[in-house]
């Protein structure tokens, strides 16, 4: 029953709030609300960039791409300003639109971090995003 009150309200402030003020949002609710899930949810959800390096290791990449890997992405997640499971591909935009203008990088540069992200999200949606319910 939480679920969905949860969702509905989710639903009626998406156009009011961004990114960052929805995660919020929702993690009050769920606080309040007393959702179990939750708790376990924002475990899970902690160290996925950890979990992905430790695929690429899986994969065979060298310590030195494993090393940029986790820079990049640490720096995304720190400069992002919203869970990274809640990102959207115009926020990705912006963000690397910023990061250019901020590094003053080469466009091979912005593409490297660009496939980084990518990488990223693919693995997400494709190992991780079923079992968290980030997007309930």
């Amino acid at each position: 029953m939480n679920q969905e009150i949860i969702k509905r309200i989710k639903l009626e402030m998406k156009e009011e709030l961004s990114l960052y003020q929805m995660e919020k949002l929702e993690n009050v609710l769920k606080e309040f609300l007393g959702d179990e899930t939750f708790i376990d949810n924002t475990k899970k959800k902690k160290n996925l960039i950890k979990k992905f390096i430790n695929t690429k290791k899986i994969e065979g990449c060298s310590v030195r791409t494993e090393q940029y890997y986790l820079s990049t992405l640490s720096y995304f997640e720190k400069n992002i300003g919203c869970n990274i499971c809640l990102v959207e591909t115009e926020d990705i935009r912006d963000y690397l639109i910023n990061y250019q203008r901020i590094n003053n990088c080469s466009n091979v540069t912005l593409d490297t971090v660009r496939r980084i992200l990518s990488s990223f999200y693919k693995w997400l949606e494709e190992s991780i995003e079923p079992f968290l319910e980030i997007k309930g």
